[in-house]
């Protein structure tokens, strides 16, 4: 034993511990009144069940390792289906173990844990729904502020567009008045010029008529 533990050598240190408790209980039974062939049997059998039940917990811590494994991957990859599959066998492990704990059988001790299993789920569904409820309001909150803040926008961009629509309005109605008025003096530079035109028409005919006379 000493050998195979400097060693580090599990698989011989087991085979070395199975066989020294085998002669230990083989001499418990002896010393209980068996004789040396029907304590052997027992001993084989006691030793038997020991190593079925250490395989079976071995078994279990397995699989609790592995579906922690599994489970850690698919938080990192962000796969919830799988993430939730490997918590839920997690909880069903644990609580199967707790009702054991509890006096009942292991079947029975299964059972209530799926059973707590579907109590969680239907809490976690509930909180599923206020979470999207909750959610929604949010979003017809924003929707809602964003509306108003858009027409709260139009409205100022129409306010400080009103000045500068009057002053157009007002240089438009200026150039009107402006073209008419220009449109006036024009005709009446017109007839000036031509009562001018006549005056001296008549000046020029008064001319060539005192000539003639003479």
């Amino acid at each position: 034993m000493a050998v195979a533990r400097a060693r580090d050598d599990k698989d011989e240190i087991r085979r070395i511990q199975d066989k020294m408790d085998l002669f230990q209980r083989q001499r418990d039974y002896e010393d209980a009144g068996l004789d040396v062939s029907a304590a052997r049997l027992a001993a084989e059998k006691d030793i038997a069940e020991v190593k079925a039940a250490e395989a079976e917990f071995d078994a279990r811590e397995v699989a609790r390792a592995e579906n922690a494994l599994d489970q850690q991957l698919a938080e990192i990859r962000g796969d919830e289906t799988m993430a939730r599959v490997a918590a839920d066998k997690a909880y069903l492990e644990e609580r199967t173990a707790f009702w054991q704990g509890k006096g009942l059988t292991l079947l029975l001790a299964q059972q209530r844990a799926a059973e707590d299993l579907v109590q969680v789920d239907i809490a976690r569904a509930d909180a599923a729904a206020k979470l999207a409820q909750a959610q929604a309001l949010d979003r017809d909150a924003e929707l809602s502020r964003l509306r108003s803040a858009t027409a709260a926008c139009r409205d100022a961009r129409g306010r400080a567009a009103a000045p500068v629509r009057t002053i157009l309005s007002g240089r438009r109605r200026q150039g009107q008045r402006g073209r008419s008025a220009g449109a006036g003096g024009a005709g009446t530079g017109c007839r000036r010029t031509g009562a001018a035109a006549g005056a001296m028409a008549g000046h020029h005919s008064g001319r060539h008529a005192r000539r003639a006379g003479r």
